[in-house]
């Protein structure tokens, strides 16, 4: 499927690091001091003071021995809320206060222990737990938040210094980049052999941060190969998951196309290409739009100008209704779309009269 057809297209298109652009930078100040009205309400009104405290080991020997991750999980949201928005709040001011602000909190989640969930295994597996950390979603969005906020803010925290990059890049090889190439276990399949509905939304996240971080064009090639496999077979087992799975699955999918399709300058097209229709499939299959992922949908309905998933995002927003998700959701990558899209999105979901 996607491996044999993508494979060879992909090796000749993936795009160097220092072209790969996904969203606008700090640096391009004409898009960031026009943003519309409607986000920069929901941004600024966020607010602005941060707990920096590290996980503590208590805690986190509590989490291993209960099972009970709800403390941790509470921790991880408030310090990756933080840190995306004050990384945009950084953007959209450009001045050394709010810049400053930005990297005390990806600092301070840089400095915790782990950035995957505790699992309750036994003592002997707890020590390699800690040290061969799982790419699981905690991690991988965790990851994500920070490589987006590294990539905004990157040109102001080199003229900080030019360490700061390489704290950066450190802890997204260790945490996210070598687990994905060393760990060679089942640590993403069930015992079924399936592999888990995170796994594509998972895959985004490493993907982006080898692109990002990686020269080595044969271990970029590698690492999309690998991925592809992956969603191969859950695509081929795809009527194996639940409906709740399915939309998961989706909403995974749509993110990790849309990198590749930005990695490659547009030669990745899975939107408009085969199986652009598994997509669509997996939408419509259980017919249950209002429990599924709206920026989602959206992301779908601007690639492929699907007529039918349009219809169902209109139903339930507005345009200004979809840029006030900027507010709520908890990836950088997916609000940086919505920002960047804001006029396409305007457009496409006009306001209906009240």
């Amino acid at each position: 499927m996607l491996t044999n057809k993508y494979s060879k297209r992909i090796y000749n298109s993936i795009l160097p690091v220092e072209l790969i652009n996904p969203y606008p930078a700090i640096d391009d100040r004409i898009f960031w001091e026009n943003l519309n009205n409607i986000i920069l309400r929901v941004i600024e009104v966020k607010p602005t003071a941060h707990d920096l405290k590290p996980l503590k080991g208590t805690v986190l020997l509590d989490a291993f021995q209960t099972g009970d991750t709800s403390v941790i999980e509470t921790l991880f949201k408030e310090k990756n809320d933080a840190l995306i928005f004050t990384s945009l709040l950084g953007c959209i001011n450009d001045k050394s206060e709010y810049i400053i602000e930005a990297l005390d909190m990806a600092w301070s989640v840089m400095d915790m222990a782990l950035w995957h969930l505790p699992s309750t295994k036994t003592s002997s597996s707890k020590e390699e737990y800690i040290y061969r950390p799982v790419i699981d979603e905690s991690a991988a969005n965790t990851a994500g938040n920070v490589l987006y906020s590294y990539y905004l803010l990157k040109s102001r925290y080199d003229s900080f210094d030019i360490n700061i990059g390489k704290r950066f890049e450190f802890e997204i090889r260790n945490r996210i980049i070598q687990p994905f190439f060393d760990r060679s276990d089942d640590w993403m399949q069930r015992s079924n052999g399936n592999y888990m509905p995170c796994v594509p939304g998972i895959l985004s996240n490493v993907l982006i941060g080898i692109l990002l971080f990686e020269a080595d064009y044969i271990k970029k090639h590698d690492a999309v190969r690998q991925s592809l496999v992956i969603i191969d077979s859950i695509l081929e087992n795809a009527d194996t998951y639940n409906a709740a799975e399915r939309r998961e699955l989706y909403n995974g999918l749509i993110t990790f196309f849309d990198c590749l399709y930005m990695a490659t300058g547009s030669a990745f097209d899975v939107f408009n290409d085969f199986p652009g229709h598994v997509l669509s499939d997996l939408a419509s299959q259980d017919n249950d739009y209002s429990s599924m992922d709206s920026i989602s949908l959206l992301r779908h309905v601007l690639y492929t100008d699907d007529p039918y998933i349009a219809q169902q995002v209109y139903k339930d927003y507005t345009g200004e209704q979809l840029l006030q998700l900027c507010g709520s959701d908890t990836s950088l990558e997916r609000i940086l779309f919505l920002i960047d899209n804001s006029d396409l999105i305007l457009n496409k979901f006009y306001l209906k009269e009240s």
